[in-house]
């Protein structure tokens, strides 16, 4: 769909500081709950691909195999 909704506004306004102050006491109807993530439960910007080492993969163990039955 190509419409905009109030939803896509409350979250353009939250998105840009010129709008937000402009808007600041404004409530847009239908607008919903704007999410807000704590910046320390953010990841880090540099730590993405860098930090993190390749996964070792372990070596694969079979499953021991059932002993057939002897025939009585």
């Amino acid at each position: 769909k190509a419409r905009i909704i109030p939803r896509h506004l409350m979250i353009a306004v939250q998105d840009d500081p010129e709008l937000s102050r402009l808007l600041a006491g404004v409530t847009i109807a239908y607008g919903g709950v704007v999410p807000y993530i704590n910046s320390a439960l953010l990841p880090k910007k540099g730590a993405g691909a860098a930090g993190k080492e390749p996964k070792k993969k372990a070596a694969a163990t079979k499953s021991p195999k059932k002993k057939a039955a002897a025939p009585n």
